[in-house]
């Protein structure tokens, strides 16, 4: 597993991530930003958002956001090694950070990863390829994911909710991110909605052992780390951490192969 490998994965993927939610806030723009909407700038401006009063910003707020993700696929598809690449990764942040002029609810776990790993990745690069920059984005990617994980997997044990097998069954039956079909087996099967649950907990708890663990059983914490992303894109319609999170991976395997005294 090289830096470059791994840095080249995980800047790409980031991009992506933040290209997929570029897109789909254009396609609900008018609902989202609109004189309705939950980013409206009667909304903003009660959260004192700064682009909450300007009209001029109002009417460029749609290219913005069509601007970031035409610079996601942009520096997707160059990557980092070229000039290309980390600035067009820089248009998106900016473009992003300008959408939060107007958005009043916090990011989600995907998107502030995958800002988190251009950060990163921009600050190894932008001033021109370095193998030691590049390395130490690559241990800062790979802390990030092994420490999200850990605490997503901390708050959940805390959670009684989490704790009883319930909360699995409990996010598929809402409408923010439910999904029907599922809702109904897991209520007619509770066994099946407890293990799901708890297997969720157990899973991001024990993912900081691929630091330290013997690489049969790193790969498998990196397979079951895909198969749960797989999982909430298709059943919560969670697209952008389906790219965020397992980008981050082979910067987590490159960490571990070095850490690791049985790598």
């Amino acid at each position: 597993m090289s830096v470059e490998l791994a840095l080249d994965v995980a800047f790409r993927a980031a991009l992506v991530a933040l290209t997929l939610g570029f897109l789909e806030q254009l396609a609900v723009f008018e609902r989202a930003f609109g004189f309705r909407g939950p980013f409206s700038p009667a909304i903003a401006a009660v959260f004192g958002r700064a682009g909450a009063r300007s009209e001029g910003f109002s009417s460029a707020l749609r290219y913005v956001v069509a601007g970031g993700a035409m610079a996601g696929i942009a520096g997707a598809v160059a990557g980092p090694s070229s000039t290309v690449g980390p600035l067009a990764a820089l248009v998106a942040l900016c473009c992003l950070a300008l959408t939060k002029l107007r958005r009043v609810t916090a990011s989600d776990g995907a998107e502030q990863m995958a800002v988190l790993t251009l950060f990163a990745a921009c600050v190894a690069l932008v001033p021109g390829p370095n193998a030691v920059t590049a390395t130490l984005a690559v241990w800062f990617i790979a802390a990030q994911a092994v420490l999200s994980n850990a605490t997503a997997g901390i708050a959940k044990a805390l959670s009684e909710t989490w704790r009883a097998g319930e909360a699995v069954l409990l996010v598929m039956g809402s409408e923010s991110h439910g999904h029907p079909g599922l809702a109904r087996v897991l209520a007619a099967n509770p066994g099946l909605g407890r293990a799901l649950t708890r297997s969720v907990v157990l899973f991001e708890c024990a993912f900081p052992l691929i630091l330290i663990a013997p690489p049969q059983l790193a790969l498998l914490l990196l397979l079951a780390g895909v198969t749960f992303h797989v999982g909430c894109a298709i059943t919560m319609g969670l697209n952008a951490f389906l790219f965020a999170f397992p980008g981050t991976y082979l910067c987590v395997a490159y960490v571990a192969q070095t850490v690791s005294p049985f790598w």
